[in-house]
């Protein structure tokens, strides 16, 4: 299966590839079948090797900052959104965490996720519902989500009816952000939590309502006068608690989710997961899983080769998470801007590690063989190299065999004279 997804080949390519390196000496059709009875089978495989890596952070006491998010894929010949795969990785491990998979009905959430106490997961706004936060306080965990006030209704302490719109124009102009506490009630759980609010620059906040304004014109729908205020704001929720965690901190930390956005724009090229090539549910599933599969598995070699370029073990050579320590001090007290400079050498390109790590189990997986092992086997690779007939002229076989017939048979006989 992991051949089948890295090789970027058909069943027909794939039946010949296992002729070649003598894995099984099977028809197209039954490398088909096998593919769509094995999906169980991979998410074990799966499950095992992202469950291993976390007992061990388990046992070492390690906090984890999750990052979730989906993406949908398309069928070939499908919609663009038949499948939906809900990804969730560890920030600092740099490692998955458990993966859903399924078709366009799936929602994405947090309930059901293997978290641990003392995690943290970002996500957006997709995420941002009373439900997802009363399932992380659950498990004892922590959460900072983007959120709509209208589609995550949530209390105030004093159990009085929120009104948003009211509390924001109270406020004036002269914070950028604005903070007040709420309590999200879900069935008999309540969960206090922080509700967060980032004003937009003038120049941003009327490109925020532009968008608006142009969803709602594509799907013929009526804007609300409170939806456009609501546009101008960037909106956070969080049970994490004031005395350890500024506003300034959770919204500079909930930008750091952009890095499970960049690890998904990877894993498309990498792994194929742009076209699926085929319909049935079976074999999308196991493409899916198998390469997940091989990605977990580059992606422990690609950490292996990222630890001692960042803490710079070789000789003579200084850390760059180092580098970055009184940097980070300096914009804790407020001696730089809200970004901090670049310290004055190259940084680690975790894009050519991944390249290298993939093209290393690329090659592994598919190996090599000579001309003389394929003609060798060529006598069993001529029903995938040979297709079944088919009632149109094959055009390159006909013009050979009329050149056969005409230019050479004349030919031989005597000229063309």
């Amino acid at each position: 299966m992991v051949a089948w997804v890295l090789g970027r080949d058909s069943f027909r390519q794939l039946g010949a590839w296992a002729v070649i390196l003598g894995v099984a000496d099977i028809s197209e059709g039954a490398w088909r079948k096998r593919v769509r009875l094995c999906g169980d089978w991979l998410h074990w495989i799966l499950t095992e090797r992202v469950s291993q890596a976390q007992r061990q952070e388990r046992e070492a006491r390690q906090p984890r900052v999750i990052l979730g998010d989906g993406t949908s894929l398309g069928e070939m010949g499908g919609t663009g959104d038949d499948w939906r795969v809900q990804l969730a990785s560890d920030l600092v491990a740099g490692r998955l965490v458990p993966v859903q998979i399924g078709d366009r009905r799936f929602a994405e959430t947090l309930v059901g996720l293997p978290g641990q106490p003392g995690d943290l997961f970002l996500a957006d706004r997709h995420y941002g519902t009373r439900d997802n936060l009363v399932a992380m306080d659950a498990l004892q965990a922590a959460s900072l989500m983007r959120f709509s006030p209208q589609h995550c209704r949530l209390e105030p302490p004093d159990g009085t009816t929120v009104a948003i719109v009211p509390w924001l124009q109270a406020q004036g102009n002269e914070e950028e952000i604005w903070e007040t506490e709420s309590v999200a009630v879900q069935d008999a759980r309540r969960v206090q939590v922080r509700v967060l609010a980032l004003r937009f620059p003038d120049a941003a906040a009327e490109q925020a309502r532009q968008r608006v304004l142009a969803r709602a014109k594509r799907k013929k729908q009526v804007v609300r006068p409170e939806t456009l205020v609501l546009a101008g704001w960037v909106w956070l929720v969080s049970p994490l608690p004031a005395s350890n965690w500024s506003s300034q901190e959770l919204f500079w930390l909930y930008r750091h989710r952009w890095q499970i956005e960049l690890l998904i724009k990877q894993m498309k090229p990498f792994l194929l997961l742009v076209r699926l090539r085929s319909h049935h549910p079976e074999t999308v599933r196991a493409a899916l899983l198998a390469a997940l599969v091989a990605w977990a598995l580059q992606e422990e070699e690609g950490q292996a080769l990222l630890h001692p370029l960042s803490s710079g073990q070789s000789a003579g050579q200084e850390s760059l998470i180092q580098a970055y320590l009184p940097l980070l001090e300096q914009w804790e007290a407020g001696e730089l801007a809200a970004e901090p400079a670049l310290p004055p050498r190259p940084t680690v390109s975790v894009w050519s590690v991944l390249v290298c790590c993939t093209t290393r189990w690329r090659t592994v997986v598919l190996g090599q063989w000579s001309l003389a092992r394929m003609q060798w086997c060529v006598h069993r690779l001529r029903r995938f190299f040979c297709p079944s007939p088919r009632r149109r002229l094959h055009r390159r076989l006909g013009f050979q065999a009329w050149v056969q017939q005409r230019l050479l048979g004349t030919h031989l006989q005597g000229g063309f004279g």
